[in-house]
């Protein structure tokens, strides 16, 4: 049974209320313009640059190379610090790809330690590796920064700025503090929340501060009921309710 995952954004204070400022667009692709495209978008805020990057492949092998090593190109020359990592493709390919992104962002001397969550699925040309999407900012003024966490279950990156902390956990599991994963679906998911909470209070917030999730699971529909039990009793003890004060963290399952 594959595992349930959690990928939460939470925010102890508010991000940066203003609109943006000015925004930006930049593509880039193979030479045929088909082997591979990665498209760059920027916001201006007030203390960071946010920064998009959403890549695809249409072809393995040096595609992969190719389209690895302008990612991190990019990150090292805007000394982009990255928050979210997400690559899709088959399971069995992610060792070699992760080995590969390593290896781009050594070149480089970018931090392949930020954490990556892999989204298992078959990209629509039969390849093993399908794209990539990465979240990140570049600071503006001074204390802005990203640093990354260790949390039970997964692991995350805390972005600091002038007037907020937000929290990103990336690919929190169901699994035991022995690494082991619990027994079935429903136990899984009690342990993935459970972990959630403990890295949420670890950095001195708690699910009251939640304002979104992601969670991947298998065939969720075929238990849907016994997970939202289980969601509902890590969320009642917050003071989360349909018609009370504190509503729901938006939620996407997939």
């Amino acid at each position: 049974m594959k595992q349930s995952l959690i990928e939460p954004r939470k925010a102890a204070t508010p991000l940066e209320a203003g609109a943006a400022a000015s925004a930006g667009q930049q593509r880039a692709s193979s030479p045929d313009g088909k082997a591979w495209t990665l498209d760059v978008r920027t916001t201006e805020r007030e203390s960071f640059i946010e920064y998009h990057l959403t890549g695809t492949v249409s072809r393995g092998g040096q595609a992969i190379d190719d389209l690895l090593a302008r990612v991190a190109g990019i990150l090292a020359e805007q000394r982009v610090e990255a928050i979210q990592e997400k690559f899709y493709g088959r399971c069995g390919a992610r060792t070699g790809v992760l080995q590969r992104r390593e290896a781009a962002y050594r070149r480089e001397e970018v931090d392949f330690s930020v954490p990556v969550t892999w989204i298992e699925g078959t990209p629509p040309d039969g390849n093993d590796f399908g794209g990539l999407q990465i979240w990140g900012i570049v600071p503006r003024v001074p204390k802005t920064g990203v640093t990354t966490i260790s949390a039970a279950g997964g692991s995350g990156r805390l972005v600091t700025g002038r007037g907020f902390r937000m929290l990103h956990l990336a690919s929190i599991r169901g699994t035991a503090p022995d690494g082991a994963l619990a027994d079935g679906a429903p136990a899984q998911a009690d342990r993935m929340f459970a972990n959630a909470g403990a890295a949420l209070e670890a950095s001195g917030m708690s699910y009251r501060h939640v304002a979104r999730t992601w969670i991947y699971v298998a065939r969720l529909l075929d238990w849907y009921g016994d997970f939202n039990r289980v969601r509902t009793a890590h969320y009642q003890p917050a003071g989360f309710s349909a018609t009370g004060p504190l509503a729901f963290p938006a939620s996407t399952g997939i």
